[in-house]
Order: C-alpha cells, then sequence, then structure tokens
C-alpha cells in the first residue's frame, strides 16, 4: 500500500519539509510520467485537467523538457485500445501513470501493481474495484471521481424536463467497461419510472447514422447519451443531429 504522504514526499514531486538540499538533488532528477488519455492528439489539444497538472509541476520545479519527460499515449476514443498502451507505458519503466477516465484507470492498475497510478476523472473507483475505499485505498491508484452513479436520474430529468414522455432512447458504448453496469441501471430504472427503453449501442462514430434511424424509426421522445470519451469528443455532431431530429 502507498501512503498519500509517502507519495508526495516519496515521489519527488511535491516534498514535505525537506532539505533544500534534498529537493536540489531530486530535481536534478529526470521524471517521466505517462498519460492514458481517451482522445486523439497531445495534451494541448485534450482535457484542460492535463494543462494544469503540467503548470502546477512547473510551479514546482518539475518542467518538461528539463527534468520531467511526459508520455502521452491515446485511445483515439477505442477503450479496447487502453490494455496494450498501458503496458506501453509500464514497459517504459515510468515513475507516475496519469489516467483520465475508468476505462483507463483499470487498464493502468492490470498492467502494474507498483508504479503509483493518478485517476484524474473516474466513475465510482470502490465499486469498479480499482480502491478499497475512498477513505483507505489501498494499492497504487489515487486521486479524484466520483464516489457513486446513478445513472438511472438522467431518466428521472427526461421525465420531469419533459411532461408525457414515455419513449426514451439510450446510447451507450458496449466497449467501455462501465456499459454492463449502465444498461443494468437504466433498465431497473426505466421499469420504475414507467418508461419504455430503446438501448442503442454505439461503438464507433460512423454508427451514429445507425442509431439516429433507429431512433427515428421507433419514435423516441428524448435521447439520453451515456458516459463515454467517444460522445464527449463528438458531442456537438451529436446535438446537431438531435436538433435536426427535433429530438429533446
Amino acid at each position: 500500500m502507498i501512503g498519500r504522504r509517502t507519495f508526495v514526499g516519496g515521489g519527488g514531486f511535491s516534498l514535505i519539509a525537506a532539505p533544500l538540499i534534498i529537493r536540489a538533488q531530486q530535481l536534478s532528477k529526470v521524471r517521466r510520467i505517462g498519460c492514458l488519455l481517451p482522445f486523439r492528439g497531445t495534451a494541448d489539444e485534450e482535457l484542460a485537467s492535463i494543462n494544469v497538472m503540467v503548470e502546477g509541476l512547473r510551479g514546482l520545479g518539475w518542467v518538461e523538457g528539463r527534468n520531467l519527460e511526459i508520455e502521452y499515449r491515446s485511445a483515439e476514443n477505442r477503450p479496447e485500445r487502453y490494455d496494450q498502451l498501458a503496458h506501453e507505458l509500464v514497459a517504459l519503466n515510468v515513475d507516475l501513470i496519469v489516467a483520465i477516465t475508468t476505462n483507463a484507470v483499470t487498464a493502468a492498475k492490470t498492467a502494474t501493481g507498483s508504479i503509483p497510478i493518478v485517476m484524474l476523472s473516474g466513475y465510482d473507483p470502490v465499486k469498479f474495484g480499482l480502491v478499497v475505499s475512498l477513505g483507505r485505498p489501498g494499492g497504487n491508484v489515487t486521486g479524484v471521481a466520483f464516489p457513486t452513479i446513478d445513472w438511472g436520474k438522467w431518466l428521472e430529468l427526461v421525465g420531469e424536463s419533459l411532461s408525457g414522455a414515455t419513449r426514451v432512447a439510450v446510447i451507450g458504448n458496449p466497449s467501455n467497461r462501465l456499459y454492463a453496469d449502465y444498461v443494468a441501471q437504466n433498465e431497473a430504472a426505466a421499469k420504475v419510472l414507467g418508461l419504455r427503453l430503446q438501448m442503442l449501442p454505439v461503438a464507433r462514430a460512423e454508427q451514429f447514422d445507425e442509431a439516429f434511424v433507429a431512433i427515428k424509426r421507433e419514435k423516441a421522445d428524448a435521447l439520453v447519451v451515456g458516459p463515454d470519451s467517444l460522445y464527449t469528443s463528438r458531442m456537438q455532431e451529436i446535438s446537431d443531429r438531435a436538433s435536426t431530429s427535433r429530438l429533446p
């Protein structure tokens, strides 16, 4: 188990009450961070949290190109690639892995039990086996996450926003590790709320055409878009399609 104080102090990124000479020695050593990202491109095109991290490290004396190297690996909106990319970072012997999304963190944890992993965003890490508990996470994973998920709440919002809505289309990515739980929660909530659910698996961008044809055929009253980097990166396209179809 790696404690938070041990991780922060021993990892060399921010020292607590350490003599200046020790800090200077540690800052002279080149550290390597591996970043597992959901989208295509480098950090400048990624989520703002990566840039905030880089700026924060610079403020602590860790400057990319001087005493810090960052290895970027992008899944390019294909969650099935995370396992391969995580093993690539482990093979590079990085000092730390920063991962965005539950899929990326899970792949990193599977690839290594010793390299510290910082989760920048994720869903219910206890439920998905990433940490033992929020108070005492254990293992090599720490970071920021949503402690609980209630996807059924999204269906409640449909009912509250659209009086008389009975048919709801729900898009989800079957290649996402969260998919089974996502489907189960939506189906359970739909029964309680008396809604007719149309689950639409969309794992690739080219499947949006087929999904919206199916939505129109079933005459859905509203659309719920599931949590997935593919959808986040194409939210404007999804919104435009929904608007054209007059679909809330």
